[in-house]
């Protein structure tokens, strides 16, 4: 590439940066941000359950700094350690895990100019602890 379209590129995205300039300007992709927990809202990005309790998952704070741009789809990525497994293709989802062990849940979303987030996204760490012989889910 030459040096000339190089310094254009460059200075379109200052503009597009400091100016609030949208026209020609590069979208930029959305950010993930995915919270778990035992209640809705959720608020950790880690949680420690027991075999068969539901897990909530929050996307509802991702965001995108594109001028104009807003958060219009959600996508979280499940382990197979997952089931009973609601809403997955929205910003609140929730599941529960079997077996014991250690897992992640991961979110992606889309911005309203087509671009997703980073791959594999933000995610939430889950530990599963075994069940006692009085708990029944």
């Amino acid at each position: 590439m030459n040096k000339c379209y190089l310094t254009s590129v460059f200075v379109l995205s200052l503009l597009c940066v400091f100016a609030g300039l949208s026209y020609g300007c590069p979208n930029a992709p959305p950010t993930a941000i995915a919270t778990c927990g035992f209640t809705v809202p959720t608020s950790a990005e880690a949680v420690t359950v027991k075999v068969g309790e539901t897990v909530y998952f929050d996307g509802s704070t991702s965001t995108d700094t594109s001028q104009g741009g807003s958060v219009v789809a959600y996508r979280w990525i499940f382990p197979p350690e997952a089931y009973a497994i609601s809403g997955e293709n929205t910003a609140n989802a929730k599941c529960k895990f079997y077996p014991a062990g250690n897992c992640d849940v991961y979110l992606m979303v889309q911005d309203n100019e087509g671009a997703w987030s980073d791959s594999p996204g933000d995610d939430c760490a889950i530990t599963v602890t075994a069940a006692s012989s009085t708990d029944w889910y």
